[in-house]
């Protein structure tokens, strides 16, 4: 009996171009969160001095 060799599933180079972006976007997404939010509380806290 022959082993079945898994196929493997080919992407196109639009789909790999896609799916890097989405997984860019994934990871870079609680870096801007973090920084957008201390960026709002330092600007808070110049207000508050004023």
């Amino acid at each position: 009996m022959k082993k079945q060799k898994g196929h493997r599933l080919k992407l196109l180079k639009g789909e790999k171009f896609i799916y890097f972006v989405f997984a860019f976007v994934l990871a870079i997404t609680p870096l801007v969160s973090v920084f957008t939010k201390a960026l709002v509380s330092q600007t808070n806290i110049e207000l508050e001095q004023v």
